[in-house]
């Protein structure tokens, strides 16, 4: 446990959040101002599937390299540095005039978004009180949710007024001017041991890490879908028009926002995974009432929230539960991994949604399959459980 007072360790919590909350803004940016960019520069919107596909992949990249990097630089280096690059690339995205250009400089923008959030959670959950792990790892994974909510909210008046680039300077100028204060405010906290900081170390014998990869897979695929497809589907099945389907998103971030708050406070006083368990069950059913149930617009938005409310937890568990999982050398590993797994099924989880839809499935049966994977997370999250509570699971 680090020697700093209390204040200096949840210091490193708050400044973790704030950074990874930038991130998460970040990376949501293009998707949010691409019909204005688009408009703009007079092209569909499909010109710019490059730009958000080399995006997607330095995201990844970085997150199945975050191990070795910080390994080799320390976490502190590797937030500050990431924090930068990411910086640089949305103060370039806003200077750019084609989108081959664009597709570059958001690939490399997303190699500094993506080694920033798993070295920020880890530093934090380290600093942290052994007893307070999992929650700092909860209350800093909260700027991914957190972080694009705010870029979405951000974004109507930004481009209103100042156009598309207004969105991308904001997400330049504040990390920029964050830099210091990420310097000097986060210790250099080196990890125990550099045996092994890559995925070997997560793949030993006896490590539950199919479990965990596989776990994280299935909920963001559901988050995905849910992101994704919550509007179409509400329009084609619920007497939803176009201008009140998107206010089924809102309602799902809006209850991840308040769900986030009260996951963070639960983690106190219980193990993430025993939230999760009780939060996937409740997602299942509450997924499934919304495909049955004969309801009015207004109740559908409230079931809506309820869903982001409880799955807010069961997303936030697989890169959190990494940090009990492993040993302090291959937490920043597991949580890059976790969360690229995750990112997988993220990427996966809407196409299957689109290619039920095409092959004749209706809205309502659309929204009970979103209903499986926290079906099967269940089981999962019962397994880590078990896990997590043998006393020899992160120690060596």
């Amino acid at each position: 446990m680090s020697a700093e007072p209390a204040a200096g360790r949840w210091r490193v919590v708050v400044l973790g959040l704030v950074v990874v909350l930038l991130d998460g803004f970040d990376t949501t940016a293009l998707g949010v101002s691409l019909p204005a960019l688009a408009h703009d520069w007079d092209l569909p919107g499909s010109a710019f599937t490059g730009a958000l596909v080399a995006g997607n992949l330095g995201i990844l990249g970085a997150y199945l390299a975050a191990g070795r990097v910080a390994a080799r630089f320390g976490r502190r280096a590797v937030v500050v540095g990431g924090t930068a690059v990411f910086a640089l690339g949305s103060a370039a995205t806003a200077l750019v005039s084609d989108v081959g250009a664009l597709s570059v400089v958001r690939l490399v923008t997303g190699l500094g978004l993506g080694v920033v959030v798993p070295a920020a959670i880890s530093l934090a959950a380290d600093s942290a009180p052994a007893r307070r792990r999992e929650t700092a790892g909860v209350v800093v994974s909260l700027g991914l949710s957190a972080g694009p909510t705010v870029a979405g909210l951000a974004a109507g008046p930004l481009i209103a007024e100042y156009d598309w680039p207004a969105l991308f300077r904001l997400g330049a100028v504040v990390p920029l001017v964050l830099l210091p204060v990420l310097w000097w405010g986060l210790p250099v906290a080196p990890v125990a041991r550099r045996v092994d900081a890559g995925v070997r170390r997560l793949v030993e014998p006896g490590r539950p890490t199919a479990v965990l990869w596989v776990t994280a897979a299935l909920v963001f695929a559901t988050q995905g879908v849910l992101a994704s497809w919550t509007p179409t589907l509400l329009a084609d099945g619920y007497g939803f028009d176009a201008a009140e389907a998107p206010l089924g998103v809102a309602a799902l971030g809006f209850g991840g926002l308040l769900g986030g708050a009260v996951f963070a406070v639960l983690t106190t006083r219980a193990r993430v995974v025993d939230v999760a368990v009780g939060a996937a069950a409740a997602a299942c059913l509450l997924i499934a009432t919304v495909s049955w149930a004969v309801l009015g617009a207004s109740a559908v938005l409230v079931l809506l929230g309820a869903v982001g409310f409880v799955l807010i937890a069961v997303v936030g568990t697989p890169p959190t539960a990494a940090l009990s999982l492993y040993p302090p050398d291959a937490r920043t590993a597991a949580v890059g991994w976790t969360i690229a797994c995750g990112r997988v099924g993220a990427v996966l989880g809407p196409p299957a949604a689109g290619s039920a839809l095409a092959l004749g499935g209706t809205a309502r049966q659309v929204v009970l399959l979103t209903a499986l994977p926290p079906l099967v997370a269940v089981v999962l999250f019962a397994v880590l459980r078990r896990r997590i509570a043998r006393p020899e699971a992160a120690a060596s």
